[in-house]
């Protein structure tokens, strides 16, 4: 299955959104008022419903990156 390859620079780590994310604090942020104002979704997520989306991110190999602001690379 193809995935994202990690992708940086001297300023900017991305690196593949995938079902290891899959977390209570990534739900909470994706329902944080500041959040759900630049989301399409419109926020009420949960455990499942996140589970559901990075599956099929995964199942349909969709290319989606995360900033990672402390990484290595």
């Amino acid at each position: 299955m193809m995935q994202a390859p990690p992708l940086h620079t001297n300023r900017l780590h991305l690196k593949p959104l995938s079902l290891e994310h899959v977390s209570n604090d990534y739900v909470n942020w994706l329902n944080d008022a500041e959040v759900i104002r630049y989301l399409e979704s419109g926020g009420n997520y949960t455990l499942e419903k996140l589970y559901d989306f990075l599956n099929s991110v995964e199942k349909n190999q969709i290319l989606f990156w995360f900033i990672c602001l402390i990484c290595a690379k």
